[in-house]
């Protein structure tokens, strides 16, 4: 038995879901949630419209999934990450991911900025080449590798960091980048 307010939800869906765009499906998850069966239960529902004899009853199949399990697991991740970000951003580790399409780096532990690995300015000139080289193992094929690189701090201080990178594959397979 579905509680009043979830039902109410899904009937608006799939009425405003029939009079938007009837030809098309409707799909409704649980905003929180509900009790089947004595359990709690997050629940994903899909459906059809049919045509119908009638135009005042609107007439169509659903199939509702129990994403229960899903849905814990996805929140127990967001809790994970979220404890990991808060890890990350106290310790002196610098994450950053590289795009091998774009070329790109995207560094984690700052305000999430994306820049060419090329023009990443926090490398000092007598490492440049070997923070280059990395990227060029990528591209040859290594599946990690790792360097010295002397690198200027947010706040100026020099310092010289173990760099290592690990690479990073689609759901393809296909290589996407790496992670350092």
């Amino acid at each position: 038995q579905m509680p009043a307010d979830e039902y109410s939800s899904l009937l608006y869906v799939i009425k405003r879901s029939y009079t938007l765009a009837p030809e098309e499906s409707f799909e409704y998850t649980s905003i929180k949630p509900v009790t089947l069966r004595g359990k709690p239960r997050w629940i994903h529902a899909k459906g059809n419209f049919l045509t119908s004899d009638n135009p005042d009853k609107i007439k169509f199949s659903i199939i509702v999934t129990d994403v229960y399990n899903f849905k814990n697991t996805q929140q127990q991740l967001e809790i994970q990450n979220t404890k990991n970000n808060l890890a990350l951003s106290i310790s002196n580790m610098i994450i950053w991911e590289y795009d091998i399409s774009t070329r790109f780096i995207t560094l984690h532990n700052s305000e999430e900025k994306s820049i060419p690995y090329w023009k990443n300015d926090m490398c000092f000139s007598q490492s440049k080449d070997d923070y280059i080289a990395l990227y060029t193992k990528i591209d040859e094929g290594a599946t990690e590798g790792s360097s010295f690189i002397h690198f200027k701090n947010f706040f100026g201080y020099q310092t010289w960091m173990q760099v290592s990178f690990k690479t990073t594959y689609n759901d393809n397979g296909r290589l996407s980048g790496a992670l350092f």
